[in-house]
């Protein structure tokens, strides 16, 4: 159930090109601009998420991540130093 109200504005020439659109998918406007802005969003959504390699680079991806660590003097003093919500 739709419970939350959207505004926007925008200009005639705008309008009228979304109202055409709407008019041939047979729908309204506010339904044109949320199925196509739902649509856009998992999209983008969906891009931030996931990634695409060809096989070259995700064999390249895989063998650095089964590569050991490089040693990092620094981290590791963060590592074995007692933290502050540490009680002992």
């Amino acid at each position: 159930m739709r419970n939350t109200t959207l505004n926007i504005r925008t200009t005639d020439k705008t309008k009228h090109l979304l109202q055409q659109a709407a008019n041939m998918l047979g729908t309204t406007v506010s339904g044109f601009l949320l199925n196509s802005a739902t649509a856009k969003a998992h999209e983008i959504i969906q891009n931030q998420n996931h990634f695409f390699l060809d096989d070259d680079r995700w064999n390249m991806f895989c063998k650095t991540l089964d590569r050991a660590p490089s040693k990092n003097k620094k981290l590791q003093m963060v590592i074995n130093s007692k933290g502050v919500f540490k009680d002992d």
